[in-house]
């Protein structure tokens, strides 16, 4: 069971981390905000507790959601560029096995790849 004193706190830099993301937005510096989702990836952590705490659907569920999102803003249309190096991608697909992926995110990872190829 997660400790009050420990959600608590998740929630509180979630909620930090979530009015950083809409003010940057808002102020139309995406870099910025997707730099913040980058160093937050606070539904990757969750995952890894749940993981920890062995309630692996819920862990399925915070890395599967972690991947959607960390996909989404790496694919996202324009030259918008974000730091991918922290997030173990290579892990959370481990951990979920790439043939357990809802389609749309089994597709978004193959763009995914497909994007990294070509900038090497």
């Amino acid at each position: 069971m997660i400790r009050r004193d420990y959600l608590m706190r998740l929630i509180e830099q979630f909620a930090e981390a979530i009015g950083k993301i809409l003010k940057l937005k808002k102020e139309k510096d995406y870099k910025k905000s997707l730099s913040a989702i980058n160093q937050t990836y606070l539904l990757k952590e969750e995952g890894e507790v749940y993981e920890a705490q062995k309630e692996l659907d819920l862990s399925c569920k915070r890395y599967s959601k972690s991947l959607d999102i960390f996909l989404r803003g790496t694919l996202s249309e324009g030259e918008i560029k974000m730091d991918t190096s922290s997030y173990d991608l290579k892990r959370v697909v481990q951990k979920l096995g790439e043939g357990n992926l809802p389609s749309d995110v089994k597709s978004r990872l193959t763009r995914y790849y497909e994007k990294i190829d070509k900038n090497k």
